[in-house]
C-alpha cells in the first residue's frame, strides 16, 4: 500500500487507520516513511489480529515532507490521515493506493485565484528516478499550457504547487494528465486555508 504524502515535521503529523480483514491469521505489519530524495525517516512494525484494526503515528519533528509505504503478510484496508496542530490547518484523509501506474488522471483542477492552490503530490517507489511529465487540459479539452516537466528520486516523491502552471487568474476547471517513466502513486489536494478558508481536501488519481 502506498501512502503518496506524508508531513513529518514541526506541527504536522501522519496517521494510519489500518485493518485486518482475515479473520484467521494476524497480520504483521511494517510501514516506512521516506523523504522526498527517498531517504528512509522511521520504520514501525505492527501486528493486527485476526479480523483486528489499529491506529499508527508516524514521529513527528523529523526531516520535513515525504510519502510512505506499508508492506502486510496479509490484505489490509485503510486510510492515512495529515493533520496539524494549527487550528487554521483542517485535518485531510488519503487513501492507501494498492497499484502504481505509469499514466495517471486527475478530473478536476482549481487554482482560482485568492481562493484555491491545487497541489499533486506524487511518490516514485522504484529504485530508478522518474521523470515525469504534468499536461494540462482546459475544459473544453485543449491544452493551453506547456507540460511541467520535473524529475523523482528514486523512492523519492514530490508536491507540485499548480498554481504555478496558470494564469494570474488562476485555472478554474479542467483536467490534469501526468506521465511518468517510472510507475507513480498520485493525490490531489485542493486547499483554500492560504487564502483564509478552512477547506483541505482531495482524491486520490487514477490510472485512465
Amino acid at each position: 500500500l502506498y501512502l503518496p504524502y506524508a508531513q513529518l515535521h514541526g506541527d504536522a503529523w501522519t496517521g494510519f487507520a489500518l485493518s485486518n480483514h482475515d479473520g484467521s491469521s494476524s497480520s504483521s505489519v511494517t510501514i516506512t516513511a521516506y523523504d522526498k530524495q527517498g531517504t528512509v525517516l522511521e520504520t514501525k512494525t505492527e501486528t493486527i489480529a485476526p479480523g483486528g484494526q489499529t491506529t499508527v503515528l508516524l514521529s513527528p519533528n523529523q526531516a520535513g515532507e515525504g510519502w510512505a509505504k506499508v508492506v502486510a503478510s496479509s490484505p489490509l484496508q485503510g486510510v492515512g490521515l495529515i493533520g496539524s496542530t494549527q487550528t487554521d490547518k483542517p485535518m485531510f484523509d488519503l487513501d492507501l493506493q494498492t497499484s502504481l501506474h505509469k499514466t495517471l488522471r486527475v478530473s478536476h483542477v482549481d487554482t482560482t485565484a485568492g481562493q484555491w492552490q491545487s497541489l499533486a503530490m506524487l511518490c516514485n517507489p522504484g529504485s530508478s528516478s522518474a521523470a515525469v511529465n504534468i499536461l494540462y487540459k482546459a475544459q473544453n479539452g485543449t491544452a493551453p499550457l506547456a507540460p511541467k516537466a520535473l524529475t523523482i528520486a528514486a523512492q523519492g516523491s514530490t508536491v507540485v504547487n499548480l498554481n504555478e502552471l496558470g494564469t494570474p487568474s488562476g485555472l478554474a476547471g479542467g483536467s490534469l494528465g501526468i506521465t511518468s517513466t517510472q510507475p507513480l502513486a498520485g493525490f490531489l489536494l485542493y486547499d483554500s486555508t492560504g487564502y483564509g478558508g478552512n477547506n483541505r481536501a482531495g482524491l486520490s488519481m487514477t490510472s485512465p
